[in-house]
């Protein structure tokens, strides 16, 4: 599944990033990939192809993960390939080790704290050990911005789309990944 996080991120070296956010956040299970990546992911892992390149990477922390990220120093957190950006560490990026690698964006939503902070508690980590928030949830999170009128309509659409598509693969007997 690493690898499926890398080419969806066009990053090289994912292993590294996901080991570089487990060792920020105190542990894989302090964290789950939410948006469209873990739409991507959902995808992947039922055989289908990702509908479209994320822009970011969105995580739900758990209040114990985001406790670990406060007291990482920026230096520590510069070796492993991150930098904070915004206050309180709301989000930070991270720059491949590759040469010539893209930097990633990474939104941080503390679990519970905002309607897009949920999943984490029933986040499906049927994927190599890798938490992604379920299905139902995410298909949640995207009506929920759909509401709000979000100027980014015509992503919400696709990536509804394409949620539905994995459900009804699921349904069909592919492979499960990612109920609650």
């Amino acid at each position: 599944m690493a690898q499926a996080v890398g080419g969806l991120l066009e990053i090289p070296d994912s292993q590294r990033l996901l080991a570089g956010l487990s060792a920020l956040f105190g542990g894989a299970s302090q964290y789950a990939i939410t948006g469209s990546t873990a739409i991507g992911l959902h995808r992947i892992h039922c055989g289908l192809q990702p509908h479209r390149s994320p822009a970011d990477l969105d995580l739900v922390v758990s209040a114990e993960g985001w406790a670990n990220l406060q007291e990482v120093d920026e230096a520590t957190a510069s070796t492993l390939g991150f930098h904070a950006i915004g206050t309180q560490r709301s989000g930070m990026t991270y720059r491949s080790s590759v040469e010539a690698a893209k930097t990633i964006a990474i939104d941080l939503i503390v679990a519970g704290k905002s309607p897009a902070g949920g999943g984490l508690e029933n986040a499906d980590s049927n994927h190599e050990g890798l938490n992604l928030v379920g299905t139902d949830v995410l298909l949640n999170n995207l009506a929920l911005r759909k509401l709000a009128s979000s100027p980014q309509s015509q992503k919400i659409e696709l990536d509804t789309a394409a949620l539905l598509e994995v459900s009804q693969h699921q349904q069909r007997g592919g492979s499960s990944s990612g109920g609650s």
